[in-house]
C-alpha cells in the first residue's frame, strides 16, 4: 500500500502533497504512508475480522473498548468513502 518512492516526499518525509483525513489526521505535508504505525496496521487487520462479526474481545459490542469501536467505525467510513469513488 503506497510504496515509498512513488510520491514526491523527500527524505524527511515531507512532500508537496497536503493530506487531510477528517477524524484521522489534520492537514499536513508529512508523508501519509510514514504516519501509518504498526498499531494502525494491526487495527486494519482486525477490521477484516470485525466485518465478519468477530470482535477483538469476548462478549458483544458493549464489551469492546471504545477506542476499538471508534477505530472500526472510522476504517469502515473510509473504506466506504473509497468505494464510492470519492477518494
Amino acid at each position: 500500500m503506497w510504496p515509498c518512492g512513488e510520491c514526491r516526499c523527500d527524505e524527511s518525509g515531507r512532500g508537496g502533497d497536503k493530506w487531510h483525513i477528517p477524524r484521522v489526521i489534520e492537514t499536513t505535508t508529512l508523508c501519509a504512508r510514514k504516519m501509518v504505525t504498526p498499531f494502525t496496521w494491526y487495527l486494519l487487520m482486525l477490521h477484516k475480522h470485525y466485518l465478519h462479526g468477530n470482535l477483538a474481545l469476548p462478549g458483544g459490542v458493549t464489551d469492546q473498548p471504545g477506542m476499538y469501536l471508534e477505530a472500526m467505525e472510522i476504517i469502515s467510513e473510509w473504506v466506504n468513502h473509497g468505494k464510492s469513488g470519492n477518494s
